[in-house]
């Protein structure tokens, strides 16, 4: 009756519902399985446009001045790379399209006018502002992470080698602990991120055992060193497996030291998304936080309409205190007798 009929519409639709979910994972995990470059970006969850905005400006401000022949040597890279990239498909010419007799008309032919009437000059459109650059073109842009607070604003591929995002990180770090001034108004944390691939224990073991612990840990000097690990939106792996693959690598002259460690080895693992680094002064930095100790916020930008606000040395008004009561009267405006 009708009961089956309701039933078999909602079943449909949670099928629907399920179906959208599973198209979204298997975009997630398409988007991770290239390996990239960037930051971690923590904000408030309310925040997370007005972060993103902030963080684009400040690491482009720090990219210029960084690389300071960054834009002609991205041109040379991006001409380069469009001109690899395979070609659209052509259209198809169209043929050019021969003149057609004119047609003819029951009405007299008007006698043509030997003076041309001048029309009024139209006035001149105004310019179109510049279009902003491509997504292609742009040297940051972000990728979702599914995860509430949490930013990854990832490195563009084709200019990844002009980009070092430890060297952009450590510049950002010492300005905002030496000059105890923050950075940004709705960002909390910027971690460089080295490796940004998909969530597997074995991609772990090869990217960490063949380019970053050679890189960071030469086998001559040793050094102190710790685990950071996370794991958000995942249940499938935990710190155990992690943290013995790194002790059987580093076991040689290198120690564990949770106090001062010299190098942090941080793994963030957000759902589908792994993002591995290795970090130096984690503690000095405050777990690279854009905000020093004892540092203020920064503070807003006053609205034009706004009014001034009141000056520091204004004295207040003093509320009229009442006047001493005369002689004959007790205060409240009666005569003693």
């Amino acid at each position: 009756g009708i009961n089956a009929e309701y039933m078999g519409i909602m079943e449909e639709k949670k099928k629907g519902k399920g179906r959208q979910g599973w198209k979204k994972q298997q975009f997630l995990e398409n988007k991770f399985s290239e390996e990239n470059t960037g930051f971690l970006v923590t904000c408030d969850a309310a925040r997370e446009k007005e972060a993103l905005r902030d963080a684009y400006n400040f690491l482009n401000q720090y990219l210029e001045r960084l690389v300071p022949d960054f834009e002609s040597r991205a041109k040379v890279l991006l001409d380069a790379a469009e001109a690899e990239a395979p070609t659209k498909r052509p259209h198809l010419e169209e043929p050019e399209q021969q003149p057609s007799a004119p047609e003819k008309s029951d009405k007299p032919e008007q006698p043509e006018q030997s003076e041309q009437v001048q029309q009024p000059e139209k006035p001149s459109k105004p310019q179109k502002p510049q279009k902003p650059p491509r997504r292609e073109d742009r040297p940051f842009y972000s990728l979702p992470t599914n995860c509430k607070g949490l930013l990854f604003v990832k490195v563009n591929r084709i200019l990844a080698p002009l980009i070092d995002v430890l060297a952009i990180g450590n510049a950002i770090m010492e300005d905002v602990h030496t000059k105890n001034e923050p950075l940004g108004r709705f960002c909390h944390r910027l971690v460089p991120v080295e490796i940004a691939c998909k969530a597997d224990l074995q991609l772990f073991e090869a990217r960490m055992g063949e380019i970053l612990l050679p890189k960071h840990f030469p086998g001559e000097k040793s050094h102190a060193w710790m685990l950071n690990f996370k794991c958000r939106n995942n249940t499938k792996y935990s710190r155990p497996p992690f943290l013995a693959f790194l002790d059987d690598k580093l076991s040689g002259n290198n120690f564990v030291d949770f106090q001062k460690p010299d190098l942090v080895i941080n793994v963030d693992i957000i759902q589908h998304l792994m993002c591995l680094s290795v970090l130096p002064k984690y503690n000095e930095y405050k777990r690279y936080a854009l905000r020093a100790a004892g540092a203020p916020t920064p503070a807003a930008k006053p609205k034009k309409d706004a009014p001034p606000p009141p000056a520091q040395n204004e004295e207040k008004p003093v509320p009229n205190e009442p006047e001493e009561a005369k002689e004959g009267d007790d205060g409240d405006g009666f005569k003693l007798i």
